[in-house]
């Protein structure tokens, strides 16, 4: 159960404090809240990136070294667990910053953000979530928008996804990860869809996840499907 005040998380998940993962880790998936730079699979590998960075040193305190600037980060970070496996997650989640909700949890932090912003948009919302992460399908209902995950992390098979346009998670992942930025909500198990009407069920979801994924390896293969210009701007225009 979410304990904190569900208009307080609403406002820190607008502003981008934090953001909502689901983590699947033997088969179990788990909704949880974070800070997003926690998302990382192996922060490892970001942090040996940015050590190595020309200049590092003229930007640190007089008498720091980049290898104590390291050291302190690396403690800082997310209770010192800088690469996360499957066993390393009820560490992560016993963090006290951490939420881990259940699907009702995150159902009321939804609809009750939605019904505050625009009870004419869920289905609008809901679908372009599903089906594209360009910026302006937010803008009917930012705040429900920010309540929507942002990360997909599959312990078991190693996978990585998230909506985050201006930032490159997929190129500091753990060599045995394999991870991009684009749509997953068809990886999200269908009865955890919180975003989906109370009454709507499982069954208006899109393809399971499995099925989906070979999809998308054989599209990548073939090469990208051709996009469709002015869809969002057809739905969300303005009223003149």
């Amino acid at each position: 159960m979410i304990e904190e005040d569900l208009d307080a998380l609403r406002d820190r998940l607008a502003a981008g404090v934090v953001q909502i993962a689901c983590v699947i880790a033997q088969g179990r998936p788990i909704w949880v809240i974070d800070r997003e730079a926690h998302f990382h699979p192996d922060y490892g590998v970001e942090l040996d990136a940015l050590l190595k960075k020309p200049g590092l040193a003229a930007h640190l305190p007089k008498g720091q070294t980049p290898e104590a600037y390291g050291a302190r980060l690396a403690a800082e970070y997310r209770g010192g667990m800088l690469r996360m496996t499957r066993a390393d997650l009820p560490a992560w989640f016993a963090l006290p910053e951490v939420l881990t909700p259940n699907r009702d949890d995150m159902r009321r932090l939804f609809h009750g953000a939605l019904a505050a912003d625009s009870p004419t948009a869920p289905a609008a919302l809901a679908r372009y979530f599903e089906t594209s992460v360009d910026a302006p399908w937010t803008q009917p209902a930012p705040r429900a928008a920010a309540c929507l995950p942002a990360f997909f992390l599959d312990f078991d098979r190693k996978l990585m996804r998230h909506r985050r346009e201006e930032r490159f998670f997929e190129a500091a992942l753990p060599p045995d990860w394999s991870g991009e930025m684009g749509c997953f909500a068809d990886l999200v198990p269908p009865a955890e869809r919180y975003w989906l009407s109370p009454d709507a069920g499982p069954e208006r979801g899109p393809e399971r996840g499995p099925e989906r994924e070979a999809e998308r390896e054989a599209g990548r293969k073939e090469g990208p499907a051709e996009p469709r210009p002015g869809l969002l701007r057809r739905l969300f225009r303005r009223p003149r």
